[in-house]
């Protein structure tokens, strides 16, 4: 933490209480400690709470991010406002946002067509002051990857073909589902391969796209620059198989 955030910052951990011996995350002996700390290290508490609640969303625990938020509520906002009045009010407004995971009460079997897709109503608790959404319908399907052919002039690789979902004939980029054991760049270069003439040309992962699929949206997977170097460069991007 020092080498990336600096000295000021490493200086105010130092300072900081430490919760490590406490089991089940910090207890009140660790909050009460850090109240009295130096100002410097309560700042750094202050932002690695505030960025914690910006990506608080993004757990699968809806208890546990209940948990949080109430510690936020109970100890980092008394805190935040004997400290500083930006990180109070940041800390305010992120703390009582009610995103967060939907729990899922129930989920039963629609429709079974492996390998291709599975399709499932789910009973979900969207918001914990309403009633739940029930059918939530969602898909499941293999695994798959994207591929970005990028030129190294800058320009990129699309392919022209017919796609049955849309009915008509459009452009898009190579894309292809991973088999069994089959790892994400193998699959990418076996979608491309089969009459691209790639084969050897540098491939760069760059990881999962979270995120399902709602009706009337879409995705467009990110572009890493081309290596620099001869030929051409493929970014390969690993799609989990839910809607």
């Amino acid at each position: 933490m020092r080498r990336h955030a600096g000295g000021r910052v490493g200086a105010g951990l130092d300072k900081a209480p430490s919760h490590r011996s406490t089991q089940g995350g910090p207890g009140r002996r660790y909050f009460r400690a850090l109240l009295s700390a130096p100002e410097q290290a309560r700042l750094v508490k202050l932002a690695d709470r505030l960025d914690n609640l910006r990506f608080l969303h993004l757990r699968h625990d809806p208890d546990q991010c209940r948990a949080y938020r109430e510690e936020t509520r109970q100890w980092l906002l008394p805190l935040a406002e004997r400290t500083d009045t930006w990180f109070a009010r940041q800390l305010a407004a992120f703390v009582d946002q009610v995103l967060m995971p939907w729990e899922v009460l129930g989920s039963r079997v629609l429709l079974k067509a492996p390998p291709w897709l599975s399709v499932h109503a789910e009973q979900v608790q969207v918001n914990p002051a309403a009633l739940p959404v029930d059918p939530f319908y969602r898909i499941t399907m293999p695994e798959y990857v994207v591929i970005v052919p990028r030129l190294p002039d800058g320009r990129f690789l699309v392919l022209r073909g017919y796609k049955h979902g849309p009915r008509r004939i459009v452009y898009h980029v190579p894309a292809g589902y991973v088999e069994p054991g089959e790892t994400p760049i193998a699959a990418a270069r076996r979608e491309l391969i089969g009459g691209n003439r790639t084969h050897g040309h540098p491939m760069a992962p760059f990881g999962p796209l979270r995120g399902g699929r709602q009706p009337g949206s879409g995705i467009r997977p990110p572009v890493l620059g081309p290596r620099r170097g001869a030929g051409p460069h493929f970014s390969c991007q690993r799609r989990p198989g839910t809607a």
